[in-house]
């Protein structure tokens, strides 16, 4: 699996093997080899003449599961056993961001989700938990100094498993740019949860399945927010698709959709983009329209200056690893990188 994300206006500094800059955006693609973070590799090289290298980031030999940023040019990491790390550019560094959990919460090192408050870079979400032998209650801990010194919530509502299966889907964090208020956490066996008041006091959205087969242990893998802050969420649950709130997420309808989810982002005209156990999706207009059909598509970018301009992921354990990009909103797709032959999560 290659997780994407797409950064707008990064300084050249942080990351000079990423590829070429391009006027308001930069393209990063992110895989996973033990201890390190992938911004491609050097056997990838694009056709458009992009050469990706590794970016050590040290630390323990954790896999990379996600990137999230922000548009103020934060960029952090969330690991499956290893915490998580922020991007330090005058220092051109990364830095682990729950050194200062104590060794009673080292489960909460398995990073299930992050979040970045996107109207104020300085506050941060983080979910932890580890699944053992039978769940064990998480953890979703708040900073509000850029992640220096971390707060546990009064959640402990659902179990977490950032080492478990689908580790790489989410967001599962996400905070309303309408409302900074408002954050959703979606949970693997208990359903999403909602607080409206900065994670003080958290309630279950009844409008959303909980899962109850045993065999379900992925639930609630996505939720994504309307960047314009108008109050439109979507939230993708496993076996059953995506569903719409139109109230910052108070409640919610199913609106269709594959049942087997990935990763979703929301463009600035609207579009959803969803990536999913069949390809990618994109739902407009109360209309779904899939292309790239008949694989496993995970790693999503939407740039956020062109609503049409989109690059995805396909394949997630296997060894022939494509990554895609459309410029007209799907009706055209290049391929981007040759095939990559070496596993890459």
């Amino acid at each position: 699996m290659i997780v994407l994300h797409l950064i707008k206006n990064i300084a050249d500094e942080s990351a000079n093997a990423c590829g070429r800059r391009q006027p308001l955006f930069r393209w990063f693609v992110f895989g996973v080899t033990w201890g390190w973070l992938l911004a491609g590799t050097g056997v990838i090289r694009a056709q458009n003449g992009y050469v990706w290298k590794n970016v050590a980031i040290g630390g323990s030999q954790a896999l990379v599961t996600s990137v999230i940023a922000d548009h103020s040019g934060l960029v952090c990491i969330r690991t499956d056993v290893g915490g998580a790390y922020r991007w330090n550019r005058s220092g051109s560094t990364w830095v682990q961001l729950v050194d200062g959990l104590a060794f009673t919460n080292r489960e909460f090192y398995q990073c299930e989700a992050l979040a970045i408050d996107p109207n104020n870079s300085n506050v941060l979400f983080y979910a932890g938990g580890r699944l053992k032998t039978q769940w064990l209650p998480g953890a979703i801990l708040k900073s509000i100094n850029g992640g220096a010194t971390w707060s546990q919530l009064s959640f402990t509502n659902a179990p977490m498993g950032g080492n478990a299966d689908q580790r790489w889907a989410g967001e599962r964090l996400a905070v309303d740019p309408g409302n900074s208020s408002v954050v959703l956490f979606g949970s693997r066996t208990n359903g999403l949860w909602r607080t409206a008041n900065g994670g003080t006091i958290w309630a279950k959205v009844p409008s959303l399945p909980i899962a109850t087969n045993a065999s379900d242990i992925y639930g609630v893998q996505s939720v994504a927010f309307h960047p314009a802050g108008n109050g439109i969420v979507y939230a993708a649950v496993y076996s059953n698709g995506v569903y719409q709130s139109s109230d910052h997420g108070a409640t919610f309808s199913a609106i269709g959709g594959d049942p087997d989810p990935r990763r979703m982002s929301v463009a600035p005209d609207g579009t959803l983009w969803y990536s999913h156990g069949s390809g990618v999706s994109k739902y407009i207009g109360g209309v779904w329209m899939t292309y790239l059909a008949g694989g496993v598509c995970c790693g999503l970018a939407v740039n956020p200056s062109n609503s049409l301009d989109v690059i995805v992921g396909n394949g997630e354990f296997s060894g022939l690893i494509n990554i895609y990009r459309t410029t007209n909103g799907g009706t055209n797709w290049i391929q981007e990188t040759d095939v990559y032959t070496t596993p890459v999560t």
